[in-house]
């Protein structure tokens, strides 16, 4: 039995409505968050979306939750007063001016909460006090779209709910319906890798030959845009999210972009991880060194550049294979690893080796898995044609970086008795056995098992540390016989990286005077030679 009928106007031109749709890239889209947005912050742990087509070939979304509801106060002076908001802290929403497409703007609505129920149209709204009491909200919108929209509809829903992790940023699960099916949420999420910037934590996946990033922005685990980068180039583009350490603050009032100020620094951290994906990508690997011998030492050098390895240099030719990795790598981490390269014999494989191992950190890192696993490694490491490469690869490193070009600026060889070699006339340009150096540092070689990558060049971040070169043995030997061609493609490519880290003019100016100083040392037939 109702008991008392209101009528009450919401004072705002109706023509604001009108247009409410268009301040939005996606009024869709934000009609979804906001649903979602309010449903969580009042505390519910079920919301249940379900699409039907009314008797006027229009489109009805019904949105329920069993969150705490509101009372009369909250439904006239905070959820249908444009602006009004009071959220609580740690609320996911905060400026409450979606009242416009989530009601106003559509043919009509109705609310239902607790014991009150709002039937609306347009500007104008009926609230009734009801004898019945409800749990949590109900409430109905009739949109402007078409029956021949609802397929598109249940699409954007789940690709919305798709996005959602909110149980993972706020330890509280929802679970999200539609039409009584339960959506799939990204609260198990992979990426390939995670970083902490400015704004917040950023996650995402490597997208090769690509020149659009693009990015899901969140607050509290909720998708509030999608935030898209085109680059100049073609080298890769990155897909992923950012939570926001900001919030909403960091948003314009419709919460449908960044302010000004936060997409230039957006722009900036994006524009940066695109140039740097190599360096990112190679930090984000597991280091494993093996194979130490006397030559950790460079002549001269007030640092060492590797461990000390003073006792391992008398080991026999078939002792295994020595492991070392860096004091950050937790133990469980490399067990495997340390296990299956044991069984590799010491001879195999040239003096300070390395390898990169693509260990996913990432924001789910229980969760993460290796690109290569320790029995793969070994089988892999095991091959005699792999063992084969790693020489050609050495030799290839240090034949190039023995050219005249390359030993006037910053190169140089140093003997088994520690002397740098200065008499090229007398040595003949025999680098076997030498110690290759680059600006002071020591230069090794290496394989990368690391995804999307076929060569690496580190960048020494601590004194001491060396030059490290690397190829990746799963993409060059894909084919039955790999090519000698490919393999000096990649050293000079990877070479040029000691003296230009970006891609770009001078990096190709530097690459191209490599080749140019090799090709007027040695022919085509003599530098495939040195390589076997």
């Amino acid at each position: 039995m109702n008991t008392m009928t209101d009528v009450r106007q919401v004072q705002v031109p109706h023509t604001y409505f009108q247009k409410a749709k268009t301040e939005y890239a996606d009024w869709r889209w934000a009609m979804i968050r906001e649903f979602l947005q309010n449903a969580y912050d009042a505390q519910a742990a079920n919301i249940d979306f379900l699409l039907a087509a009314n008797e006027a070939g229009r489109i009805e979304l019904h949105v329920s939750d069993d969150g705490t509801g509101m009372d009369r106060d909250t439904l006239e002076n905070v959820l249908l007063c444009m602006g009004g908001s009071r959220k609580l802290a740690g609320s996911i929403g905060g400026f409450g001016y979606a009242k416009a497409i989530l009601f106003f703007a559509h043919h009509r609505y109705s609310i239902c909460t607790r014991n009150l129920l709002v039937e609306g149209s347009g500007g104008e709204y009926r609230l009734t006090e009801e004898s019945t009491t409800v749990s949590g909200t109900r409430m109905t919108v009739e949109l402007a779209d078409d029956s021949s929209l609802l397929d598109a509809w249940r699409e954007r829903i789940k690709g919305y709910v798709a996005a959602c992790f909110m149980e993972f940023a706020t330890g509280r699960p929802v679970a999200i319906t539609l039409d009584g099916v339960v959506l799939p949420q990204n609260n198990d999420g992979l990426y390939d890798f995670a970083v902490k910037t400015s704004l917040g934590d950023l996650w995402y996946d490597e997208q090769q030959e690509a020149s659009r990033s693009a990015f899901v922005v969140t607050v509290a685990g909720l998708p509030m845009l999608i935030e898209a980068l085109y680059s100049s180039t073609n080298q890769s583009a990155l897909s992923g999210g950012l939570e926001l350490d900001a919030g909403s603050a960091a948003l314009t009032a419709n919460r449908d972009g960044f302010t000004s100020a936060m997409r230039d620094q957006f722009s900036k951290i994006v524009g940066e991880l695109v140039q740097n994906q190599s360096a990112v990508r190679y930090g984000k690997a597991l280091d494993l060194s093996i194979n130490f011998d006397d030559f950790s030492a460079i002549p001269g050098s007030s640092s060492s550049s590797g461990p000390d390895t003073s006792s391992e240099s008398s080991l026999p030719p078939s002792a295994p294979l020595l492991l070392m990795c860096p004091n950050t790598a937790k133990p469980d981490a490399v067990a495997g690893y340390a296990a299956a390269l044991r069984r590799i014999t010491h001879e195999r494989y040239p003096a300070n080796f390395h390898l990169k191992v693509d260990s996913l950190a990432v924001r789910r890192s229980a969760n993460s898995q290796a690109y290569i696993t320790a029995p793969l490694l070994v089988a892999e490491m095991n091959k005699q044609r792999t063992a084969k490469l790693a020489h050609s690869w050495r030799a290839a490193i240090s034949t190039i970086l023995c050219c005249d070009w390359s030993l006037k600026n910053g190169a140089a060889f140093y003997d088994q008795q520690g002397q740098l070699i200065d008499d090229w006339e007398s040595n003949g340009a025999d680098v076997s056995g030498s110690q290759t150096c680059f600006r002071g540092r020591r230069v090794d070689v290496g394989f990368c098992f690391i995804a999307n990558a076929e060569g690496l060049c580190s960048t020494p971040t601590i004194d001491g540390s060396p030059h490290r070169i690397f190829i990746n043995p799963l993409l060059l030997t894909a084919e039955t016989r790999y090519r000698h061609g490919d393999l000096l493609d990649l050293a000079f490519h990877e070479l040029a990286h000691l003296w230009e880290q970006h891609h770009g003019e001078a990096f190709c100016a530097i690459e191209g005077k490599l080749r140019q100083s090799v090709r007027r040392w040695l022919s085509d037939r003599e530098l495939l030679a040195r390589l076997t």
